[in-house]
């Protein structure tokens, strides 16, 4: 670097030199690939839990559906042999615990319905946080990587300081 009073032209044009090297060494490439992940990041926020729900209903109505079956046929659930000697019995005994988990599992799907409308709203303000932090963000990052072109058009033609 110049002497400091030598030539500050000369020593202006060393600092645009060397924040365009630090700027590179930075990794100041790798901005855009940072910006396209929180990009992601904003666009699931926005899609919110919606889909996660929809399988959970899906695979839960599945099991009610099988449920449903059994107790319409209880004795289809009864092993072949013996057993079909005590197969009233065990059909009522399988029939009334089928009942039992049967409740309790659309007890579940109320309660995820219940979580998923709770989910929705903070989603929702997430993906507008985020939208807003990556407008800003994006203009902060455009306006330093801006930064060494804006030193040298700056520089250009000064040779002196009362340039």
């Amino acid at each position: 670097m110049a002497l400091p009073g030598a030539d500050p032209a000369a020593a202006v044009k060393q600092i645009a030199t060397e924040v365009k090297e630090k700027f590179d060494e930075a990794g100041m490439s790798k901005v855009e690939d940072f910006m396209d992940e929180m990009d992601d990041i904003a666009d699931k926020a926005k899609a919110g839990a919606g889909d996660l729900i929809k399988k959970a209903e899906e695979v839960i109505e599945a099991i009610t559906k099988k449920i449903e079956e059994a107790l319409a046929d209880p004795k289809s659930l009864v092993p072949g042999g013996l057993a079909k000697c005590v197969a009233s019995c065990y059909a009522k005994s399988v029939q009334s615990k089928l009942k039992s988990f049967d409740d309790d599992t659309l007890a579940l799907v109320e309660l995820l319905k219940k979580v998923a409308g709770n989910v929705t709203k903070p989603m929702q303000d997430l993906a507008a946080g985020l939208e807003q932090a990556m407008g800003q963000l994006e203009g902060s990052v455009k306006a330093l990587a801006k930064l060494p072109k804006l030193i040298n058009k700056e520089l250009e033609g000064k040779d002196s300081p009362d340039d």
